[in-house]
């Protein structure tokens, strides 16, 4: 799945994505 998504898009994009997750996770918390 990582594999697939690292084709798709750049690194840079899943990593930002990522972050952005963790914090409104944390955040909902």
């Amino acid at each position: 799945l990582r594999a697939k998504v690292d084709d798709d898009y750049p690194q840079r994009l899943i990593h930002t994505v990522r972050g952005m997750g963790y914090v409104l996770e944390e955040r909902d918390e």
